[in-house]
């Protein structure tokens, strides 16, 4: 019975380090994807299962999510490059961002070990 729960059930970010790893991965993966450029048009959100995730616009989901940030505005939105190291530094940077708007607009994760 275990093993179908482990299978079937989304799992649940623990802790403040857990969701900064997942959120580091979505905005590697979406620089990767769409881009730099584009990704700056979007907004990363934090959902009620402290899940971070992308949205290419503005979001329109019908359940308000924890925490909603435009990337336009963040300290490492200013001008990425396709260059691996910059993109890196980049990629360091507006997690950071991210992260500290996270812990800004919502007391659940903030409050995550």
């Amino acid at each position: 019975m275990k093993l179908w729960t482990r299978l079937f059930l989304a799992r649940r970010m623990r802790s403040q380090h857990l969701v900064a790893q997942r959120t580091a991965h979505v905005i590697d993966r979406v620089m990767f994807d769409i881009g730099a450029q584009r990704m700056l048009q979007g907004t990363m959100l934090l959902d009620r299962r402290l899940r971070p995730r992308f949205c290419g616009g503005r979001p329109t989901t019908v359940r308000k999510p924890l925490a909603a940030v435009p990337l336009a505005g963040l300290a490492g939105a200013a001008g990425p490059d396709a260059a691996e190291g910059v993109q890196s530094a980049c990629t360091d940077l507006l997690l950071e961002s991210v992260l500290r708007e996270f812990r800004r607009q919502s007391p659940r994760f903030q409050s995550l070990p």
